[in-house]
C-alpha cells in the first residue's frame, strides 16, 4: 500500500487565546447581560419606603417584559407588559426609578378625595401639591408609576404616564 496516497489526518492546533482576549470577551458578555438580562441597581431615596428604603439593593429582571435595546432606547421584541402592582425600574425624566405600576394604559385615573383610583378600585394618596379632582388618562403603550411615599415621591403624579418603552425591568428582590 502507497503511503504518500493516503490523506493526512493530522490534527491543527489551535493557537490559544491571549489573556487580553479573553478578558475583552469576558467583559463583553458581562455588558451584555446586565444590559439585556439581569442587573442591580441600589435605592437611592425614600420614595418607595416603606417597601425599599435608602440603600436597598434590587435585583432587575431587564428580559421579564421583552428583549430591550439600551442603545436604542425601545424593546425589539416584547411578550407582555407590567401588570398592575408590580414594582419595575424605569427610565425616568431625571434618571433611573424604582416605582410601583398604579395604572396600564389604556386607562383612566380618577383624582378625587385627595387621592387617585381606577376603574378596578385601586386607590394612591395624591401627592402634596397635586390636583384635587379631575382625571388622567393613560395612553395605550404607556404606564402610570407611583412610590409608595406620596410626600417624599416625584413619580407620575408629577410628570405623568410614561411610554412602556421607558420600562427597564421588573423588580424581583430587595435586600439591604
Amino acid at each position: 500500500m502507497d503511503e504518500r496516497a493516503a490523506p493526512s489526518r493530522e490534527r491543527t492546533r489551535r493557537k490559544p487565546s491571549s489573556p487580553a482576549r479573553i478578558v475583552a470577551v469576558a467583559i463583553s458578555v458581562a455588558l451584555l447581560v446586565k444590559s439585556t438580562v439581569i442587573d442591580l441597581a441600589v435605592v437611592d431615596g425614600t420614595s418607595m419606603e416603606p417597601l425599599l428604603s435608602k440603600g436597598s439593593i434590587v435585583l432587575v429582571v431587564r428580559c421579564a417584559f421583552g428583549i430591550r435595546l439600551p442603545v436604542l432606547g425601545r424593546y425589539i421584541l416584547r411578550w407582555h407588559g407590567p401588570a398592575a402592582d408590580s414594582v419595575v425600574a424605569a427610565e425616568g425624566p431625571h434618571g433611573k426609578i424604582v416605582k410601583r405600576v398604579f395604572a396600564t394604559g389604556p386607562a383612566v385615573i380618577t383624582i378625587a378625595g385627595g387621592g387617585l383610583s381606577t376603574g378596578d378600585g385601586r386607590r394612591v394618596p395624591q401627592a402634596a401639591g397635586g390636583p384635587e379632582a379631575g382625571s388622567i388618562l393613560v395612553g395605550p403603550g404607556e404606564v402610570f408609576l407611583v412610590g409608595t411615599n406620596p410626600f417624599e415621591s416625584v413619580d407620575s403624579r408629577t410628570y405623568g404616564p410614561l411610554p412602556i418603552e421607558k420600562i427597564l425591568g421588573t423588580v424581583i428582590a430587595f435586600g439591604r
